[in-house]
């Protein structure tokens, strides 16, 4: 079920199961000759979530 902090993005009703969509942002330095990019850092975060009704 659903923890409390979880209802901002499912709203009221109970919801047996539920699938939560992430956005993530890399950032990487690209080198001006040919060769490998390295990643420097990187952030996710939640950006939707969608539950199935107890009633389906």
């Amino acid at each position: 079920m659903p923890e409390k902090k979880d209802r901002a993005w499912l709203g009221t009703a109970n919801s047996p199961s539920f699938t939560y969509t992430f956005t993530c942002s890399d950032v990487a330095t690209v080198p001006t000759t040919p060769g490998r990019s390295t990643l420097i850092g990187y952030t996710c975060r939640r950006t939707d979530a969608h539950g199935m009704t107890t009633s389906s």
